[in-house]
């Protein structure tokens, strides 16, 4: 057993290193994949009008294909090897990080059309948990009430603590990058997958200035479900799986329908290392959510802002809607997708956050589709997922 285990990893990592040999090569089904997942979020109807967004399709649509199609390969002979990809990709992020470090103070001045008060929605929430205080009852500059939940306000406290809230988004793409290259076996097709991102999104580049968390928690929701199923099939569970599962429980109270996962990640785990290990990880990931959520709903259900959050909108029965193809598509999702590796398991648990997403587009009359980032890091993975590789590498 022992040495079938060995081979099967030796012909993984033979895989891998044929694949990062030449540069990446996306079929015509991934590179659309990579596009809906970079354009769609950044698409603001109501702001650019309807010819401004088609044009700005179209021209995504172009910049994905020029990127494919000639600065991808360019890019990959350039960077002779990975550890030169490696500090490329340091680099990057640093950059990044400067970024929001010189526009995030204009972009929190307060000032109209500066920003948003996201950022301030997880600092007041995150002060009150510290105070003992219940959140709920505060509004934002903007005069908004907080709608992130309990578990958006832990996992940003150490970065209110910090005084470094817009510092989040940047902390969960380093992690994200070190995952992926974990995975693809590749830091150079991290590198031109993160280029290409920042690129085409523009949306994600004002998420990430304003401190925003709709990116952030896309990219830990994505980071951590993937982590979890990698370490839940394993052997046996081990203290990890179980950090792994609490920290994926936390991340997906970000927004209560982010819980729709669970569905996907337990037909993967199901397939993979049977029903009992399936229910211990998906039920200790829904029991941290429930210690988290439940005790601050019980305290006041009438102003628990997260479970009255949808957008007001005139269709009739909009919200009923939205919740039953939701879970349709969670279902489709999870009966045909999440058995087919870990890739498969990614676009299962996009197809019902986009599909949620832009119902909320639609039915709440909301200005962008940024919501759609909720979604589209998991579609990013499978899109660049490298071809044979089984399940890859995320965690060994």
């Amino acid at each position: 057993m022992k040495r079938e285990r060995e081979a099967g990893f030796a012909e993984t990592r033979g895989v891998v290193v044929r694949n990062n040999r030449a540069a990446p090569v996306l079929s015509t089904g991934q590179s659309v994949l990579l596009w809906a997942a970079l354009a769609i979020p950044s698409c603001e109807p109501i702001s650019w009008g309807w010819p401004g967004t088609l044009g700005y399709l179209v021209i995504s649509a172009l910049g994905v294909w020029v990127g494919l199609r000639w600065l991808v390969p360019i890019t990959w002979k350039l960077i002779p090897n990975e550890r030169v990809g490696s500090a490329f990709l340091v680099i990057t992020l640093v950059l990044v990080f400067v970024a929001i470090a010189l526009v995030y103070p204009h972009a929190a001045s307060r000032l109209p059309h500066h920003g948003s008060d996201n950022a301030e929605a997880l600092i007041l929430g995150a002060r009150s948990l510290f105070h003992g205080q219940y959140p709920y009852y505060q509004l934002t500059y903007l005069g908004n009430l907080l709608t992130p939940t309990p578990g958006a306000f832990i996992l940003a406290a150490p970065f209110v603590v910090l005084h470094a809230v817009q510092y989040q988004s940047i902390l969960w793409l380093a992690v994200a990058c070190a995952a992926a290259v974990k995975a693809w076996g590749s830091s150079k097709r991290v590198l031109v997958a993160l280029w290409l991102t920042l690129a085409v999104s523009p949306a994600l580049w004002r998420l990430l200035v304003t401190g925003t968390d709709f990116a952030t928690t896309g990219i830990m929701l994505a980071v951590l479900t993937l982590v979890t199923a990698k370490l839940a099939s394993g052997a046996r569970l081990t203290w990890a799986t179980a950090g792994a599962s609490i920290l994926l429980g936390l991340a997906a109270t970000s927004r209560l329908h982010l819980l729709i996962i669970l569905l996907p990640l337990a037909v993967y785990l199901r397939d993979a290392c049977g029903m009992r290990r399936a229910l211990a990880v998906c039920g200790t990931t829904l029991m941290t959510a429930a210690l988290v959520t439940l005790p601050w709903w019980a305290y006041d259900p009438s102003h628990f802002t997260p479970a009255h959050s949808f957008p007001p909108t005139s269709l009739p029965d909009a919200k009923t809607v939205l919740i039953m193809v939701t879970l349709l598509s969670a279902v489709v999702g999870a009966t045909l997708l999440a058995r087919r590796g870990l890739a498969g398991l990614s676009l299962a648990c996009a197809v019902p956050l986009v599909t949620s997403a832009l119902l909320t587009f639609v039915f709440g009359q909301a200005t962008s589709a940024a919501f759609c980032y909720w979604g589209s890091f998991f579609v990013l993975f499978a899109a660049w997922y490298p071809p044979g590789t089984g399940n890859g590498a995320l965690v060994r």
